[in-house]
């Protein structure tokens, strides 16, 4: 159910955006019609239709707000619902009032979402609130109760403890339970912090008139380095073990890269005190890799990078600590190539050039700790590089 709810808020978020950037096409086009001194009436019209999308658009953003209010309040996440609903009622008034006004109340809106993210629960902190030994729901001790006899009807009632929610459910076992503290207290931070480029390609479409349309310019990713931060266990590099793999996401076939093919290479960070903190793991994409895309271009490949950080071997101790059920990985996955845009074309033919940017490669999603078989269906599902 709650899955559910996530896919129709993300249908809702993106209706929102759609109708916003229609809002600002015309915008656009609004600005052209009175570059080239259109008739008064075809500017109203393109006026009128963008007031209408961009409210469209504040509407669906401020329903998405309350919403994730709505949410925030019933996961106990009390300031980042306050910050939430506040934003949610500014978009709304946005609707309503134009102009400068307008504008005010729009920045007030998005510093709101900004700050409700900022408030948002770590994951260390939801643990703890939604955890069936957290005090979410009281359970109060009989007066005629022995002390075992309530930890006892604790532990037969720990599953109304918890909240009926998909990624709490597993929680009811404890074995799980330490392994998901362990995994929140260990590692910190998993991201890819670095990746190199090959030479660009570019890439034209253009409308059915051909004055519309769009430029690109598409480099494959030749080199990636991975950073892993761990608070405590890690000393040497050589604890560090890991695998590659590339899945098309399309038919869900995978396929692991040889060590000998990635030339990869482990070094250690250190903190300003001395202490070893992170793991930067530095890999090479083969290039038959990318020939194996080019030659199949309606699929398209993801790079999966798991590794896991040996503890002690010989008591077979590894990070991620695996309790129950499989052995379990950290993983991270991205996108094989890069596409930027170029240049645009708008209706009118008018071709516009988006100032340089420099170019960072740094992605802060896209990271769970699963089985490999897990880790090998999550893959499938498309990286966002950010």
């Amino acid at each position: 159910m709650y899955e559910n709810k996530g896919s129709y808020k993300s249908i809702a978020n993106l209706v929102g955006i759609g109708s916003e950037l229609t809002g600002a096409f015309f915008n656009v086009k609004k600005i052209n019609a009175v570059v080239l001194n259109r008739e008064s009436k075809v500017v109203s019209s393109l006026s009128n239709r963008a007031k209408l999308f961009n409210k469209v658009g504040a509407g669906f953003t401020a329903a998405v707000c309350f919403w994730e209010a709505i949410d925030a309040f019933s996961d106990n996440d009390n300031d980042a619902a306050f910050m939430w609903a506040g934003a949610g009622a500014m978009f709304t008034a946005g609707i309503f009032v134009a102009g400068p006004v307008g504008w005010v109340i729009g920045g007030v809106a998005i510093g709101l979402v900004y700050l409700a993210n900022y408030f948002k629960d770590k994951p260390l902190e939801r643990y703890f609130k939604h955890y069936w030994l957290s005090d979410r729901v009281a359970l109060s001790r009989n007066s005629d109760e022995a002390p075992w006899q309530y930890i006892n009807r604790v532990y037969e009632k720990r599953s109304t403890l918890i909240k009926d929610r998909e990624e709490y459910k597993n929680w009811k076992d404890l074995r799980v339970c330490h392994q998901q503290l362990l995994d929140l207290m260990v590692c910190n931070a998993m991201f890819v912090k670095e990746i190199k480029l090959s030479s660009e390609r570019p890439l034209n479409i253009d409308g059915d008139d051909g004055r519309a349309g769009a430029s690109f310019a598409i480099s494959d990713v030749s080199q990636v380095t991975i950073q892993t931060s761990f608070r405590q266990f890690l000393w040497f590099k050589d604890q560090l073990q890991y695998k590659v793999f590339v899945v098309n996401i399309k038919t869900g076939s995978y396929e692991e890269i040889a060590e000998e093919e990635l030339r990869g290479e482990v070094s250690l960070e250190e903190n300003e005190r001395g202490k070893v903190i992170a793991t930067n793991t530095t890999i090479n994409i083969p290039n038959r890799v990318h020939r194996k895309r080019h030659n199949n271009s309606s699929a398209i490949f993801q790079l999966l990078f798991i590794c896991k950080l040996t503890i002690d071997e010989e008591t077979n101790k590894y990070y991620p600590h695996t309790y129950v059920g499989e052995e379990r990985f950290m993983g991270v996955k991205m996108q094989l190539s890069e596409s930027k845009v170029t240049g645009t074309k708008n209706m009118d033919g008018l071709l516009f050039v988006p100032k340089p940017t420099d170019y960072k490669g740094f992605y802060y999603k896209n990271v769970k700790v699963d089985s490999l078989n897990n880790l090998l269906v999550w893959a499938k599902d498309l990286a966002l590089n950010m």
